[in-house]
């Protein structure tokens, strides 16, 4: 059976875009709000019967809430480059074989989103499938899941 498990976070952090010709050269902040999704078999589990820890997650927040940016990503920080080491970053922590699906939220309207092996969804006008209130409550843009899957979710809170 293939789980699929969903968090998010949000994290302040200030960066600016060198070589960049406009605001943006300068050092600004945002709130962005990070949403992970983790696929797999549910034979990855660990002995505890987890997929995947959220507990990096924190490991995430730790490293890039309330920091300069510029200090930690090893590329300019546009918001495509953060997704990929944010990618990066949680991809190196987890077991092998769990595919991983980022997006990073600069503002509350712009998206950027990395999935390997083409995205986790089917347009629910492409499938059979009846549309779940638990995952429109989850994110309003979240389509259905293949059959057989099983979608977990949790919030991490700020600390």
């Amino acid at each position: 059976m293939q789980l699929t498990l969903h968090t998010e976070t949000v994290i302040d952090s200030a960066h600016r875009l060198e070589g960049y010709e406009g605001k943006c050269s300068a050092v600004h902040g945002h709130s962005w709000k990070i949403e992970l999704w983790f696929k797999g078999d549910h034979s990855l589990c660990d002995k505890v019967g987890i997929l995947v820890d959220f507990g990096i997650v924190k490991q995430l927040k730790d490293v890039l809430d309330h920091k300069y940016i510029n200090d930690v990503v090893d590329k300019n920080p546009t918001a495509e480059n953060l997704t990929m080491w944010v990618f990066e970053f949680i991809k190196s922590r987890i077991p092998k074989g769990i595919a991983v699906k980022i997006r990073i939220y600069e503002t509350a309207v712009g998206k950027i989103t990395y999935c390997e092996g083409g995205d986790f969804e089917v347009p629910h006008e492409e499938c059979n499938c009846k549309k779940s209130t638990l995952v429109e409550e989850v994110i309003e843009d979240f389509l259905c899941k293949e059959e057989g899957d099983t979608l977990l979710t949790n919030k991490v809170s700020g600390e």
